[in-house]
């Protein structure tokens, strides 16, 4: 998986078996399935994140005579980066040819643009 800024969406990847049917939990949720193509892989789109999220494997399934099947118990995790912030202060009146201080607060190492 992979790390996003908060409000944004994610991929998750899967590889195995060409063709076969991954099934998987979000977050411990209701089982989902994606089917892999011919080269094993395959992708999902996360829907928008504000927190981390947990794709975990339950098993996968061939879609081939025999069909067979094994349990699987591998997990990824889309974290999820929260936004930068930032403020501003300082607002004073001053006399013609005078210097003020701005001051600018929020996120560390965040680059602000005014």
């Amino acid at each position: 998986a992979n790390t996003i800024c908060s409000g944004t969406t994610g991929t998750v990847s899967f590889t195995g078996t060409p063709n076969a049917v991954v099934t998987y939990t979000v977050d411990g949720g209701a089982n989902q399935t994606v089917t892999l193509d011919a080269s094993g892989n395959a992708s999902v789109t996360t829907p928008v994140l504000t927190v981390n999220s947990t794709y975990a494997l339950v098993s996968v399934t061939t879609t081939a005579t025999p069909i067979c099947s094994q349990a699987q118990t591998a997990s990824a995790t889309v974290t999820v980066t929260a936004l930068p912030t930032a403020s501003i202060s300082g607002s004073t009146t001053i006399c013609s040819g005078s210097t003020a201080v701005i001051s600018f607060t929020g996120t560390a190492n965040a680059v602000v643009t005014y």
